[in-house]
């Protein structure tokens, strides 16, 4: 339904990556309102394997789909002694799609569970 609106929100600001006790943490700040002035209704967060390409084309990538306006999450699968990548984009209420943040790496070294 393209004709309803297809100017996707701007992209998610100011990603934070950081392992923590419980897995790895991620934090950003909500984008600057859209060209629409139509609110960020969710995010993705992508994750990648330290050697991957990146790719968001590939669902295979997509970590998380958050149906909420929080702009944090803890990534609880992470292994320990593993780098990912992490991008974090916006969705509007009809699931247009940020461009990206840049690309977070973070090395795992958590105690194990």
């Amino acid at each position: 339904m393209l004709w309803l609106d297809s100017i996707p929100p701007n992209a998610p600001r100011n990603l934070v990556v950081r392992p923590g006790a419980n897995g790895v943490n991620l934090q950003w700040d909500m984008p600057a309102m859209a060209a629409d002035s139509e609110a960020v209704y969710g995010y993705v967060i992508y994750r990648f394997n330290g050697t991957d390409t990146v790719n968001l084309t590939d669902p295979k990538y997509i970590l998380h789909i958050q149906y909420s306006t929080s702009t944090h999450y803890v990534d609880q699968t992470a292994e320990k002694n593993k780098t990912y990548l992490y991008i974090v984009t916006a969705i509007d209420r009809l699931k247009n799609e940020s461009d990206p943040t840049p690309t977070i790496a973070a090395t795992t070294n958590y105690p194990a569970r």
